[in-house]
């Protein structure tokens, strides 16, 4: 069977596993979003993996337990445009700097890099020394056009420092300063699964990896 799991969650708190392992997983239905921007690779997934959405409000999850017989890292491209800030928006952001900026002041709030922490959006990833910018860079999905690329290993981030460069999680960037050129991101992986229980060369349907 395929599993899709997603990059940022699994950046964010999945822990690493290998070609081979065996391992437990969150699993529902697979989103619409996986066939609109995936085409045919995305609709031939069985499942979505999901390790946070498990509250009360979301939908429900199944355990699915096996092998894995191997992983690809799934390429999307996107094309970019910037898009200015409304005035609103602009006020928002040169408040929450100044307030980090006074938080650094005292001492509190700074990563390694001299960046603010706390929340998503510019402040969390832009040194404190960069005032906010007048827009934001969006990045807007080219349907179907997909790649996937076989890896042994995953999630990408947290591995040896070995790991090639093509094989790191997409990292935030000033908008100004960004090409408008196509893109792609990291967005994903597709898992073959093996499950626990079935018979001995049993096909699990996934797609070439």
């Amino acid at each position: 069977m395929r599993v899709h799991l997603s990059e940022w969650e699994w950046a964010c708190c999945g822990d690493p596993f290998e070609v081979g392992d065996e391992v437990e997983f969150s699993v529902r239905p697979p989103s619409a979003w996986l066939g609109e921007n995936y085409g045919p690779l995305g609709e031939g997934v069985d499942w979505e993996e999901s390790h946070h959405a498990t509250g009360p409000d979301d939908e429900p999850t199944e355990t699915i337990r096996g092998t894995v017989r191997a992983i690809a890292a799934i390429r999307l491209q996107y094309t970019r445009r910037r898009e200015p800030w409304t005035p609103k928006q602009i006020a928002e952001n040169q408040a929450r700097w100044e307030e980090a900026v006074a938080a650094a002041a005292g001492g509190d709030g700074l990563g390694e890099d001299g960046s603010g922490e706390g929340g998503f959006g510019w402040f969390a990833y832009s040194p404190l020394s960069a005032q906010p910018k007048p827009c934001t860079l969006v990045d807007e999905p080219v349907l179907g056009a997909v790649r996937t690329e076989p890896i042994d290993r995953a999630p990408f981030r947290g591995q040896d420092e070995d790991v090639p460069p093509t094989q790191t999680s997409d990292a935030m960037t000033d908008a100004e300063d960004e090409s408008l050129d196509p893109v792609e991101h990291l967005t994903g992986y597709l898992v073959e699964l093996e499950p626990f229980g079935a018979p001995a060369g049993t096909p699990t349907g996934a797609v070439s990896l």
